[in-house]
């Protein structure tokens, strides 16, 4: 239980910590960034501030979207659109500080671009994989729906032709040919 609370504190105080630097620095980011013309670096500072922002306010939409009586369907619809901002907002951080730590290298090692060439690279790995392994989780997802999809179908219409042949009403069975058969037609 006390596991529990632990991890809800630590998610609850990251939000909060977020807005509390942005509010604290809000000074000292207009002084050092907006009274002059926006550079490359500016860019990536903001980018990586604003980022954040959306981040920590994605995360308190979280909490409050779960202590809130709605629907199970605009919960469902909440969990898609949460999990998408998060994921993106995640993969967007990690490269930001990517680049980051590659202009650094860039910086200290004398503008040797090989050194800053492999930070980089070595840095958007989890980058590529969490894509590449959130477009095969959500393949497969949907390939064992449409299978599942198929074979209800085809096994229901079987039924269905003996329910026809003994004239026995099923409701169920005839709405599963017939959705089943738009589904089919649609995938065609």
């Amino acid at each position: 239980m006390w596991r529990y609370q632990v991890l809800t504190v630590c998610t609850n105080i990251q939000p909060v910590l977020i807005f509390y630097e942005h509010m604290a620095n809000l000074d000292r980011e207009v002084d050092a960034i907006w009274r002059y013309p926006i550079s490359g670096t500016t860019l990536l500072l903001l980018l990586n501030r604003y980022i954040l922002l959306i981040y920590g306010l994605d995360s308190v939409l979280w909490v409050a979207a779960l202590n809130v009586t709605i629907p199970v369907r605009a919960h469902v619809q909440i969990l898609c659109s949460w999990i998408s901002i998060n994921f993106v907002t995640e993969l967007l951080l990690i490269a930001i500080s990517a680049v980051f730590s590659a202009l650094r290298v860039y910086a200290i090692s004398k503008r040797k671009w090989y050194l800053a060439l492999v930070v980089v690279l070595t840095a958007l790995v989890p980058v590529g994989t969490n894509a590449v392994l959130l477009i095969v989780t959500r393949a497969c997802a949907i390939a064992s729906d449409a299978i599942m999809i198929v074979v209800t179908w085809l096994h229901s219409f079987r039924w269905s032709s003996i329910r026809i042949t003994f004239k026995s009403p099923s409701p169920t069975l005839t709405i599963l040919n017939r959705d089943g058969a738009c589904i089919r037609d649609r995938l065609v």
